[in-house]
C-alpha cells in the first residue's frame, strides 16, 4: 500500500477511533437509560457484553489499523465487527459512522487500484456535500439553524433585526454554497475554489458547535476535522483525480448505489435520511415523550425539559428525545417514523407505568401527531 493511500486510511481510523470514543455509551447497552432500540426484534436478546465487547473489539482494530494500515485481514475482520456493533443498536447509524464504514469498504475492494480507490472516496465526500446541501433548502433550516442557531444564538444579531435587514433568506446561500463545492469536486478542474470553501464551511461548523456547550463537542467537531483534512489531502495533490469511469466500475457500483442512487430517494421518503447526509437541516422529525407519572423514571431527571412552549405535553414531564439522546449518548436521535414505533414499544418495556404519550413533529410544528 503506498504511503499516500495509508495516510489517508490512518486519519480515518484516528478520527473514527476518536468518536467511538467520545459517544461511547452509544456502543454499551448497560447502564444506559436511553433504550437500546436493534433493527430487529430478535436483536434485542443479545446481552450487554456482547455490546461492550465489540466496542472492545472496534476499538482494537481501529487502533491496529493506525499502526498496520496495509493488513487486509485487519481491514476486513474490523469492518466486520463495527457493522455487527451497528446492527444491535439503529441509535449507532449516524452519518459519520456510515460514511467511515464505507471508506474502509473501498479500501478493501479498491486494495489493488489507486486510481478507482481514489474516485470513490472523493464521490463519497461530493455526496455528502451535495445531498447535505439540498436537504437544507426548506424553511426549517431557516428558521431552527439559520435564524437561531446561527444569526440570534452564535452572531448576536436581534430577531427586530433579521426582520428589518431581511436576513431570513439569505441562510438559502448556505446549502447552495455547500452544493455547489461538492460539484465542485467533481467538475471543476481547478480545485481551490471549491476546496477553499468547503474548509471555510466546516471551520465555521467546528466554532459554532463548540459554542454550544460539551454536549456538542463530542463527536460532530472532530467528524468535521477529518473532512478538512482529507479535502486537504487530496485536493492540493494533483496525483488524486476523480473520474466518472471508476465509479461506474464493478468494485465500485455498490459506492455508486449507496451515495448517488438511494439518497435521491430521502426527497420522497423511500430512503432514511441519515444515510443521505441529512444532518442539523432544520426538517427533521423529532419525538417528545409526554409523561404523567414520573415515579417510575424519577432517574431521568436530568433529561426532563422544563420548557415547553408549544405545550405539546399539555403540562405532563417532558422527555424531548432529541435532548436525551445527545445528553447521555452524544449523539443524535434516528429521525425516522419506524425507530421511533420500535423505541416506543422498547420505552414501554423498559419504563412500564409511566403513562407516556409519544408526540411526532417536525417544522412548522403544527404537523404533529400522536404515535399510536
Amino acid at each position: 500500500m503506498p504511503d499516500n493511500q495509508k495516510l489517508l486510511l490512518r486519519i480515518t481510523c484516528f478520527f473514527w477511533l476518536i468518536t467511538k470514543v467520545a459517544a461511547y455509551k452509544t456502543w454499551i447497552a448497560s447502564g444506559r437509560l436511553y433504550p437500546v432500540v436493534p433493527p430487529f426484534d430478535f436483536l434485542d436478546a443479545v446481552p450487554a457484553i456482547i455490546h461492550t465487547a465489540l466496542l472492545g473489539l472496534s476499538l482494537l482494530g481501529l487502533t491496529l489499523l493506525l499502526i498496520f494500515p496495509q493488513e487486509k485481514l485487519l481491514q476486513i475482520s474490523t469492518l466486520v465487527i463495527i457493522v455487527g456493533s451497528c446492527s444491535l443498536d439503529v441509535l449507532r447509524w449516524q452519518p459519520w459512522e456510515y460514511q467511515f464504514l464505507f471508506f474502509l469498504l473501498i479500501f478493501i475492494i479498491n486494495r489493488n487500484n489507486a486510481k478507482t480507490l481514489y474516485s470513490a472516496i472523493i464521490f463519497v465526500m461530493a455526496s455528502t456535500y451535495i445531498y447535505s446541501g439540498l436537504h437544507k433548502i426548506n424553511g426549517g433550516f431557516l428558521h431552527s439553524v439559520w435564524d437561531f442557531m446561527i444569526l440570534q444564538e452564535f452572531l448576536g444579531v436581534s430577531a427586530a433585526k433579521i426582520m428589518q435587514f431581511k436576513l431570513h433568506y439569505l441562510g438559502l446561500a448556505i446549502p447552495v454554497i455547500e452544493a455547489l463545492g461538492g460539484l465542485g469536486m467533481l467538475f471543476v478542474k481547478r480545485k481551490l475554489l471549491p476546496v477553499s470553501v468547503l474548509i471555510a464551511m466546516h471551520i465555521f461548523i467546528i466554532a459554532l458547535l463548540l459554542s454550544r456547550g460539551v454536549a456538542y463537542v463530542s463527536v460532530i467537531p472532530q467528524w468535521n476535522t477529518a473532512m478538512i483534512l482529507f479535502l486537504l489531502l487530496f485536493y492540493y495533490r494533483e496525483s488524486y483525480q476523480f473520474t466518472f469511469s471508476s465509479i461506474y466500475a464493478k468494485k465500485n457500483k455498490l459506492v455508486f448505489l449507496f451515495w448517488g442512487v438511494l439518497p435521491a430517494l430521502s426527497f420522497v421518503g423511500l430512503w432514511d435520511n441519515y444515510l443521505s447526509s441529512s444532518v442539523y437541516t432544520g426538517n427533521m422529525k423529532h419525538m417528545d415523550v409526554c409523561i404523567s407519572n414520573i415515579a417510575p423514571v424519577a432517574q431521568m431527571q436530568p433529561y426532563f425539559v422544563k420548557k415547553d412552549r408549544r405545550n405539546l405535553c399539555d403540562g405532563n414531564a417532558r422527555l424531548k428525545l432529541y435532548e436525551w439522546a445527545i445528553k447521555e449518548t452524544r449523539v443524535l436521535p434516528y429521525p425516522e417514523d419506524w425507530y421511533f414505533k420500535r423505541f416506543k414499544a422498547k420505552y414501554e418495556r423498559m419504563y412500564p407505568g409511566t403513562n407516556a404519550t409519544f408526540i411526532v413533529y417536525k417544522y412548522p410544528f403544527k404537523d404533529r401527531k400522536i404515535l399510536k
